[in-house]
Formats: structure tokens, C-alpha cells, sequence
């Protein structure tokens, strides 16, 4: 993706799970995933979604397409309280249905 693109910024939270593990949660509107009955689920191929992960920081860019319409979203943390093991992160696509 060029520089300069106009990109969407995504709701991000983050949990604490434990002393080593945090879990962050990127909400991607009208990402649609393929269902599984067991394992994890993935993006449709009208979506991609890639996560990049360095020593102390993130970045997750996301581009959905729908009806024509392309939308781009990126979440960026330039620094995290501490550092990280790249090669030990690891992304899920969880399925969620949000009622109001």
C-alpha cells in the first residue's frame, strides 16, 4: 500500500491477561470471515488483513472490500510499555456478533 492512502482507524482495546501476556482486539467493520466449526477463522478473500509486529511496537492494516467499495484501516502503536518477542505473537480472527 502507497504512502499517502487515507486510511480508517479501527476501535482497539487491550487486556492484561497475565504478567507476560497482553491481548489487543482490533474491531474491523464489515470484515466478513469464513466460518469454522473448530480452529480459527480467516478473513474472505475480499479481505486482507495484516498484523506487523516489532520489538516494541505494532501496526495492524486492514483493506475490506464491499460492493465496489474499498475501505482501508490501520492501528498503530508506536510504543508499548514494554518490549515484545515479534516471532512469538500471534493474531486470531474470532467471530463476534454485537447486539445493541
Amino acid at each position: 500500500m502507497a504512502e499517502g492512502e487515507e486510511f480508517r482507524i479501527p476501535t482497539v482495546t487491550a487486556e492484561e491477561i497475565d504478567l507476560t501476556t497482553i491481548r489487543a482486539v482490533v474491531i474491523i467493520p464489515d470484515l466478513e470471515v469464513t466460518s469454522k466449526m473448530f480452529g480459527a477463522a480467516k478473513p474472505k478473500k475480499s479481505a486482507t488483513v495484516v498484523p506487523k509486529f516489532e520489538n516494541n511496537s505494532f501496526e495492524v492494516t486492514a483493506v475490506v472490500k464491499k460492493k465496489e467499495k474499498e475501505n482501508k484501516f490501520r492501528s498503530t502503536v508506536k510504543k508499548l510499555p514494554g518490549d515484545i518477542v515479534p516471532e512469538k505473537c500471534k493474531t486470531e480472527v474470532i467471530i463476534k456478533t454485537w447486539s445493541n
